[in-house]
């Protein structure tokens, strides 16, 4: 479900600290908002609980790729322990070539389900017109950070979904302090989402 974060490192933190008018996304919906628990994907490599990053990657049956998402403390962690830091890499060996690029960073919202299943997204229903998030960002070169997502309906027929709402926001000048983040949510269907 698509909350992802795209950048290059990049410290992307999804916590709500302030109240706006108006209906805001809480964090306290969102699956580990601060970051504080981390689960371990193979020996030396964790990923944010309820996350799925490139991380998994890294495993030897993917070809010992490096790690992008990384758990941060101290003055690197907004509010609690714990934050992320995402970095763009080049993947060293793609076993995934023509779907991904060899150049990657993401996170979302999910788990892994088997083996090889993603089930992405988190249940949600309710109409919030803002998603708040607290950033830090440090390009490298060109790159740019990215942040979309994505809110939906599922199908009763046929199991599909349906978009019901979404935002994004893009940056690309380093902002070497947390700053708050507030992203418009803009409805494209009238039903209320069961997912986000």
């Amino acid at each position: 479900g698509r909350l992802e974060a795209y950048d290059d490192k990049g410290v992307l933190a999804n916590r709500v600290v302030e109240t706006t008018p108006g209906r805001i996304l809480q964090a306290q919906i969102l699956p580990n908002p601060s970051f504080e628990n981390w689960t371990n994907i193979i020996p030396g490599v964790d990923e944010p609980a309820d996350w799925v990053c490139t991380n998994r990657l890294c495993s030897p049956f993917f070809g010992n790729n490096p790690q992008e998402v990384f758990q941060t403390t101290g003055p690197d962690a907004i509010s609690g322990s714990y934050g992320v830091k995402i970095s763009t890499i080049v993947l060293t060996s793609n076993p995934f070539a023509g779907t991904i690029p060899d150049t990657i960073s993401f996170m979302f919202t999910g788990t892994i389900q088997g083996t090889s299943s993603i089930a992405q997204g988190f249940a949600y229903a309710g109409i919030p017109d803002t998603l708040n998030f607290w950033f830090k960002y440090s390009p490298s070169g060109i790159d740019t950070g990215n942040m979309f997502f994505q809110m939906w309906r599922s199908s009763m027929s046929d199991g599909s979904t349906v978009q019901v709402a979404g935002g994004s926001w893009e940056v690309d000048t380093t902002t070497t302090n947390y700053t708050l983040m507030k992203v418009p949510i803009t409805y494209v269907d009238s039903d209320i989402p069961d997912s986000a």
